[in-house]
């Protein structure tokens, strides 16, 4: 493990793409001298600093068991005006049918009902915006897409139409469960003061639906809506680590 904070400055894995907010490989965090806490750089343009609380390191992925999470507030100045938007991971579940819902990645308003996030729940992958109480789209795969032990890539683009799910490189069968304005996204947000990945935060509840029993890999978010194409060639150049 690493003891400072001045020896993960240097990026591992860059990402080249500047539309791409944040990128973080399998890297391991670095103890600060100044908090004690963990940090590690994104390797990204922008390199924000990155807070691990409790995901352990492993050659592929970072293991999650219930109440670890990952910091990612700095990253939302980069998308608050944004209408168009990607998050892209790997996810691994010991048992993915185990407990209720358990997000990947959120950006949330802690004192107030407003929240984009992307969760699992019975195997299936879920995405719901929530503006000010009301959900603007829920968004959920009509079949099971998880299996136990075996790694799957997890897409979530918004093209400023209608967020799409993507798994493994392909748009599967999905539907709206809500759908009173899918063209929503972070523009419309303007309460959202946390960024977390492996966990939620929102509406006075703290931080709940904590990934379980899993490994997360190789998240990625843009700022920009990539083509099915650009999402393919992602997951083709990662999938040799995982497939």
């Amino acid at each position: 493990m690493l003891d400072t904070l001045e020896r993960i400055r240097a990026p591992r894995g860059f990402f080249f793409d500047p539309t791409c907010v944040l990128y973080m490989p399998n890297k391991e965090f670095g103890r600060s001298a100044v908090d004690g806490k963990y940090y590690a750089m994104s390797s990204d343009h922008y390199g924000h600093l990155i807070q691990n609380n409790g995901s352990l390191w492993r050659p592929d992925s970072h293991r999650f068991d219930g109440d670890d999470w990952w910091n990612i507030d700095k990253v939302l100045p980069s998308l608050a005006s944004t209408t168009t938007g990607t998050w892209m991971t790997w996810i691994k579940l010991d048992d993915a049918y185990s407990g209720g819902f358990r997000t990947m990645i959120a950006f949330g308003d802690t004192n107030a009902n407003e929240i984009i996030y992307m969760f699992h729940y019975t195997r299936k992958i879920l995405a719901r915006l929530i503006k000010a109480g009301t959900t603007q789209w829920y968004l959920t795969t009509d079949n099971v897409v998880l299996a136990n032990g075996i790694y799957t890539n997890i897409a979530l683009t918004q093209n400023g139409v209608s967020p799409v799910i993507l798994v493994n490189g392909e748009v599967v069968a999905q539907t709206f469960t809500a759908s009173m304005d899918k063209t929503t996204w972070f523009s419309v947000c303007t309460g959202l003061d946390n960024g977390l990945i492996g966990c939620s935060n929102y509406n006075s509840t703290g931080r709940q639906y904590f990934v379980t029993n899993g490994n997360l890999a190789l998240t990625k978010i843009f700022n920009r809506n990539l083509s099915i194409p650009e999402v393919q060639r992602i997951y083709e150049s990662e999938k040799w680590r995982y497939r």
